[in-house]
């Protein structure tokens, strides 16, 4: 899957994953970009058995954009199997945040 950024990442912005994520049954959901680098597990815990799971946000780092699109691979880990790629009942729908976040001045030094 391939996502795309609203805009272009201004400073003091962060790119986030907001993944909808089904029933998962004693799974866990690992994401990773295309080339292998590693963006977050997902692992719903205490959901009970084929109820969603819920929305999850992952950060996603700046450098893992090119041209302002990332290509995702989630794949699905169960104790004692193979990794396979999530269904679409198991991850609903994804799509990009950005945020603004505030930076502080350090302790001791004027705004």
């Amino acid at each position: 899957m391939t996502l795309t950024l609203p805009h272009v990442l201004h400073k003091g912005e962060t790119a986030w994953l907001l993944v909808e994520v089904g029933a998962v049954d004693s799974g866990q959901i690992q994401l990773t970009t295309r080339d292998g680098h590693p963006l977050g597990t997902i692992s719903p815990h205490g959901v009970r058995s084929g109820q969603a799971a819920g929305t999850y946000t992952v950060p996603v780092p700046t450098e893992d954009f090119v041209d302002e699109r990332i290509a995702l691979r989630l794949s699905v880990i169960q104790s004692g199997q193979a990794p396979r790629a999530a269904t679409s009942a198991e991850v609903k729908s994804m799509r990009l945040l950005i945020r603004r976040f505030k930076t502080r001045p350090p302790n001791g030094a004027n705004p």
